[in-house]
């Protein structure tokens, strides 16, 4: 088994690679199944973020601080 790994996550304008963008790059180190270090940055995308994608974010955004609570 794999003791230390990085996960990495990217959030997107959508789902096309051809048009959409990177806006947010997070990571986070585990070791030995613990979560040792985060690391989070928005991106600037160049082009707008549509209505779809911002709710989408903030929904999960929302259900992540009930998750921790």
């Amino acid at each position: 088994m794999i003791n230390r790994y990085v996960a990495l996550d990217i959030e997107t304008t959508g789902l096309n690679p051809a048009v959409d963008r990177i806006i947010e790059v997070g990571m986070a180190r585990v070791e030995d199944g613990q979560i040792t270090q985060k690391y989070s940055t928005l991106v600037y995308p160049g082009i707008s973020v549509s209505e779809r994608i911002t709710e989408l974010q903030a929904y999960i955004m929302k259900s992540w601080q009930v998750s921790e609570n």
